[in-house]
């Protein structure tokens, strides 16, 4: 596995230069080298792929996966401005209302930037375990704030129509009105 870190390095280091400032690097890391222990545990030799393309798309698979815990919400339920103070209140009681464990590392992760391996430590858990747990709180925490969170004005609807279709319902590739219902 140690040869191969490299890779996930690459890999961490690519994402890294594609996302806010706010991502820290261990954020990546963690399901990373999770991702890479597991590449390694179910890669078959005999398979006509070779080990560093296999642990690749394993290792961007749980990148992809640790971004999205990471994002609170989808875009289009994000505050435009400051955070309301009703939200901050539904924050905060939906995290004091988390199990334990849950709830220290939540806290111990969002509020004092703790990483996830200091966490493991003191909560005699390994990375996974830690790894898991934060997930499932921040699924938690989306379930329980999501009537909170949900955008009070409705959705744009896009018209009956097939999407490709113009107007005159022949197949159009270059309409303006075409790429927007995509």
């Amino acid at each position: 596995m140690q040869r191969h870190a490299p890779v996930l390095h690459d890999l961490v280091e690519e994402t890294l230069r594609r996302v806010p400032a706010s991502v820290a690097a261990e954020d990546l890391h963690a399901p990373g080298r999770v991702a890479l222990a597991e590449a390694a545990r179910s890669w078959a030799p005999d398979e006509d792929v070779a080990f560093a393309d296999f642990a690749r798309a394993r290792i961007r698979v749980a990148l992809v996966e640790a971004l999205r815990s990471i994002d609170w919400s989808a875009r289009g339920r994000r505050p435009r401005s400051s955070t309301p103070p009703a939200l901050v209140g539904a924050a905060r009681a939906a995290v004091a209302a988390l199990p334990g464990d849950h709830r220290e590392v939540i806290e111990g992760y969002f509020l004092h930037a703790r990483s996830l391996p200091d966490l493991g430590d003191d909560l005699e858990l390994d990375l996974p375990e830690v790894v898991a747990l934060r997930n499932d709180a921040l699924r938690s925490l989306r379930r329980t704030l999501a009537p909170v969170l949900a955008p009070t004005t409705p959705s744009h609807q896009p018209d009956d129509r097939a999407v490709g279709q113009s107007s005159s319902g022949s197949s159009g590739t270059g309409s303006p009105r075409t790429w927007n219902l995509r």
